[in-house]
Parts: C-alpha cells; structure tokens; sequence
C-alpha cells in the first residue's frame, strides 16, 4: 500500500486518507441504523484500519488525549482507570518503560491487535467521563467527549462535536495569528 501512496502529493495523499476515513464513518453509520453505536460495534470498528481515527472523529476527542489517557493509567495506581481501561489484560511485556510515552502509532496498532486493550478503549469512550482522575487531569472540555450520548449519529450528538470542532479551530486561527504576530515584532 506504501508504494500506491509514494507517487501522490500530500494533497493528494490527505484527499485518499480522508476518503478512507468517511467510508469507515459510512459503514458505521449504516451499521448503527442511523442511532446509538453499541459497544459489540464499536469493538468490531476499533478492530479494523482506520477504526480508532473514524470513533475519534465522530466524538471530536483528539489522539493526543487518548495517548495521555493511557500513559496516565500506565503511570498511576488509580484502580478506577485501570479497571475501566481493562489494564490487567493488557499483557504488555514487563520490561516496557512506564516512563516512556506510547505514541499514537503504537496505540492504534494495539487498539487493532490487543483485544484486550481495545476492550478498554470501548470502556473509556463510554464510561470515561464519569472517571474523577480525568477529570482532575484534563480539560472538562475533552472528558465530556467520552459519553454514550457521543456513541451515536444523533443530530445532538453530530452538532455538538462540529461546534466544538468550529470553536476549537476559530482559537488555534487566534493563537496562530497571535503568535505570528509576535514572533515578527520580535523579529525587528
């Protein structure tokens, strides 16, 4: 597949990647009847390639947090995390360093080939907003995301993730601006 993408320019190459992503998306719809996802499907979405990006993206919940998420349940003792994350049956090798943060290519390649990782993955998108030590760790704004309410292709559901998507992207435009701004006053 590599070399199907080594001639495309990377305009190209996001156009195919996206196309990618919306059939995923498409077929979960039509899967899902146009309602609640349950977590049999979710399981089985989180299973194929672009699974977790297309889940990500109809709850707008950034990978970087997912990746953070489970650096922290690797990382700390709370019980609550670990059980709902299923980090018992993980079997990750002893060796691997807890300090050392898996990136989100190892997290997508584990959340296809661990099943019981992946279990967990389920768990948090369902059930992760009711856990305290995400809420003690991370933006309100990001643990609202993980709701049985965002499991679905409810009009709610869909409008809620685009405003947010909206809003997010109008503050980076700000941010952007600002910092270009003064990174050229510091320039002269």
């Amino acid at each position: 597949m590599n070399a199907y993408f080594r001639g495309m320019s990377r305009q190209t190459h996001r156009f195919v990647d996206g196309m990618a992503l919306s059939n995923v998306l498409y077929i979960l719809l039509t899967e899902a009847g146009s309602g609640h996802i349950s977590p049999e499907l979710l399981n089985e979405t989180l299973a194929k390639h672009d699974g977790l990006r297309a889940i990500l993206a109809l709850n707008g919940f950034p990978m970087a947090t997912l990746v953070k998420i489970v650096h922290l349940a690797r990382r700390c003792d709370d019980e609550y995390l670990r059980k709902s994350l299923n980090f018992r049956n993980w079997n990750i090798a002893a060796v691997d360093d807890i300090d050392n943060v898996w990136g989100p290519e190892r997290v997508k390649r584990l959340t296809i080939e661990n099943a019981a990782f992946r279990q967990g993955i389920v768990e948090l998108l369902y059930q992760g907003g009711s856990l305290s030590v995400l809420h003690n760790n991370f933006p309100p704004r990001e643990i609202k995301r993980l709701s049985t309410l965002r499991m679905s292709f409810k009009p709610q559901a869909m409008i809620e993730t685009l405003v947010e998507y909206g809003l997010y992207y109008e503050h980076v435009q700000e941010v952007g601006e600002t910092i270009g701004t003064l990174s050229k006053k510091l320039e002269n």
